[in-house]
């Protein structure tokens, strides 16, 4: 079977799935899930997080800005015509505008644009994930570009731990293996077949 037409398969079936346990997601699941990257990143030098606004059925990180005591600046992303991701900072409580997916991001000219360092951690939303890092997203490769100009290691898909897959996911050559797994049960480290 064609990748695509196999990523593209998998993709509604995880859709499908997640709908069907959206009302399971609790508030505390959602929490869980922020504490337990708070946990992860005791200790660490982190000192802004690129986040992203939730769509329906994923994990809400917002939390983590309440359950963080240190000072850390967070970046939304933000997508250009170009089909290009950027992130930009973001202050809880600032006005965000509905971009052409109808996702809430920050207005770019009221904000700093944000540049990766060895210090940023990147929270990348994930449909489904299996152990060796390998990401299931929506399927327009706007994390997967992004990601492949970073240098960071501190990379980390958040999702349901339901969506773990025990087998491999197609993958092709573009797709950054990520670091580590975010779920309600805790912080899953990966094993990237590629570095």
């Amino acid at each position: 079977m064609n990748r695509e037409l196999s990523k593209k398969s998998l993709r509604k079936d995880y859709l499908d799935h997640r709908k069907k346990l959206v009302s399971s997601f609790t508030e505390r699941s959602h929490r869980d899930i922020c504490k337990h990257i708070v946990d992860w990143l005791e200790g660490k030098n982190i000192k802004q997080i690129f986040m992203y606004y939730p769509l329906e059925g994923e994990p809400d990180i917002r939390f983590l800005c309440h359950d963080l005591k240190h000072r850390i600046v967070y970046g939304l992303p933000v997508i250009q015509n170009n089909k290009t991701m950027f992130f930009y900072s973001w202050i809880p409580g600032n006005q965000l505008k509905l971009s052409s997916l109808g996702i809430p991001e920050p207005i770019p000219s009221r904000q700093t644009p944000l540049q990766v360092s060895e210090n940023t951690l990147i929270l990348v939303p994930s449909l489904a994930m299996d152990f060796t890092g390998i990401r299931l997203g929506y399927g327009g490769g706007y994390y997967d570009r992004f990601l492949a100009s970073t240098s960071t290691e501190h990379i980390m898909g958040v999702l349901w731990e339901d969506f773990i897959s025990d087998q491999n996911l197609p993958s092709n050559d573009w797709d950054i293996p990520l670091r580590y797994a975010a779920t309600e049960a805790g912080i899953l480290p990966m094993k990237p077949l590629k570095d």
